[in-house]
């Protein structure tokens, strides 16, 4: 993400993907695509109506065939042409390993 001067004020790395996922809210559930995943944060292709400040829940298949990473709470932070930028709030330990480990290992993989 930019800032207004044109820093990069992202503090982790993101890895461009193509994962599926559902998602759930106060007044929505539905379905997208993860298209760059890191730690704090996600980017999420959808064709539901999100608004910034909604909390979701998520599951996301991931492609080492265990069950759906669990984000418990993610706050929807932008929405730009159909895809919404989602902050993790809330996320298991053991899912919070399981991501660190994946993107580790895929990001070690493209450099």
């Amino acid at each position: 993400m930019l800032h207004g001067s044109g820093i990069e004020l992202r503090s982790s790395p993101r890895l461009a993907v193509e994962y599926p996922t559902v998602f759930s809210g106060d007044r929505l559930v539905g379905e997208g695509t993860i298209t760059n995943l890191s730690v704090p944060g996600c980017a999420i292709r959808t064709s539901k109506h999100l608004k910034e400040g909604d909390y979701l829940e998520l599951r996301v298949l991931m492609p080492d065939h265990h069950a759906p990473l669990a984000i418990d709470v993610a706050k929807v932070r932008w929405i730009s042409n159909g895809s919404a930028g989602l902050q993790f709030i809330r996320i298991r330990p053991e899912d919070q390993l399981r991501l660190a480990y994946h993107l580790r290992l895929a990001l070690h993989a493209d450099s």
